[in-house]
């Protein structure tokens, strides 16, 4: 595996999602919901168990270790959790409000529906 290769994807999944704290009827209880989430990031784990997303990793090469292969702000989210898997491309230069060129500006690479 090789960060800089890694796609980045927007997962999205279902959590738990805790309700009111106070006293509730047993029909409030039976529809407590859960919540629906997505994380934007590098794919880092797709298989059977679990789905690995990371939000940040090393792109400087001045750094006198090697820290190519290292990143951070990782999730593990459980295979079954997840609904959908869009793998997202970068498609041009983000323009700042100074007029300079800064970031990439990323959209959907794949058509609604696609999954990893």
């Amino acid at each position: 595996m090789d960060l800089k290769n890694a796609p980045m994807v927007r997962v999205t999944w279902i959590d738990a999602q805790e309700t009111n704290a106070g006293w509730q009827s047993l029909e409030e209880m039976q529809a407590a919901p859960l919540a629906k989430c997505q994380e934007i990031g590098v794919l880092v784990v797709n298989d059977y168990d679990k789905v690995v997303v990371c939000r940040s990793r090393v792109i400087d090469d001045g750094f006198e270790e090697d820290f190519e292969d290292m990143g951070g702000a990782c999730i593990a989210i459980p295979k079954s959790w997840v609904v959908r898997i869009d793998r997202l491309a970068c498609v041009g230069a983000l323009q700042e409000p100074s007029g300079s060129f800064g970031g990439l500006a990323c959209a959907m690479a794949y058509p609604e529906g696609s999954d990893l």
